[in-house]
């Protein structure tokens, strides 16, 4: 009896501390490119977007969602994340190359971070896009997010063809927007 005892006590310990660890994470970094999308995102892939409104630190209300004439690319960021740090120049240049043919909304999750943050970081890599302000991290939810960056390509019929994790060097990402552009 004694023995079950502590057998229970020893499953019920391990069992808080397996529980306790799990309820203290958050939104993490990626720093390199995920092979495989975990199940919380995969199942978005070609499915049509979510449409939302956001603010933007110019102080417009942007409307994302639906058909459009360009396809759309949405990077979500903090400005705390090292690997969005990194990845910055490189959005920078496709955002401005392809600006013609699409539309780069580079949303802020500020529920993670703070708007003078943000408008640092924009600031100091001469952001030129769209910057939203996610307030409260709903669209982040939205979208299934779980790191940053993660940048989501939306075809002209308002599907979502590509969801990458992490960085992706600037080649790739330009390959996978030069994809979806040729269909």
């Amino acid at each position: 009896m004694r023995r079950n005892l502590w057998l229970l006590v020893i499953i019920v310990v391990l069992g808080a501390i397996a529980i306790n660890q799990n309820l203290g994470k958050k939104e993490s970094t990626v720093s390199a490119n995920a092979q495989s999308l975990p199940t919380e995102v995969a199942p978005m892939l070609n499915k049509l977007a979510p449409a939302f409104e956001l603010p933007g630190l110019d102080g417009k209300l942007y409307k994302v969602g639906g058909q459009r004439d360009k396809v759309t690319m949405l990077n979500f960021w903090a400005s705390w994340c090292e690997p969005c740090q990194m990845e910055a120049p490189d959005l920078k240049h496709l955002s401005e190359k392809y600006k013609d043919q699409m539309d780069m909304y580079s949303i802020n999750v500020t529920s993670t971070d703070t708007k003078e943050k943000a408008m640092a970081f924009v600031e100091q890599y001469q952001l030129t896009n769209p910057i939203l302000l996610d307030l409260k991290g709903d669209q982040f939810k939205l979208y299934k997010g779980i790191a940053y960056p993660t940048n989501i390509l939306i075809d002209r019929n308002g599907v979502i063809r590509d969801i990458t994790l992490g960085i992706v060097p600037a080649k790739k990402m330009e390959e996978k927007i030069q994809n979806i552009l040729s269909d």
